[in-house]
């Protein structure tokens, strides 16, 4: 899946009205994803990416760069009555 252009603006990076359609192969699978990240008290994302072009203001693009990224997300887990 690629992604288009992102841009950065004030030292951030940004996603300015991407309209991307994705599918969900197996909604099976994409419940059980969803359940987990809802109810869980923690929620680790990894956003791994690779060959990136990068460029700073007017400094030359740099080609080929990797990151593996571990976000997590805490919430509260909650009680269903």
């Amino acid at each position: 899946m690629s992604f288009s252009t992102l841009h950065a603006s004030n030292k951030r990076a940004m996603i300015i009205n991407d309209t991307m359609t994705f599918y969900i192969a197996d909604q099976n699978a994409f419940g059980c994803f969803a359940s987990s990240m809802i109810t869980s008290q923690n929620f680790t994302w990894r956003l791994p990416s690779s060959d990136l072009n990068v460029q700073a203001m007017k400094v030359p693009t740099t080609h080929g760069i990797s990151f593996n990224k571990l976000v997590t997300i805490s919430g509260a887990v909650f009680s269903f009555m």
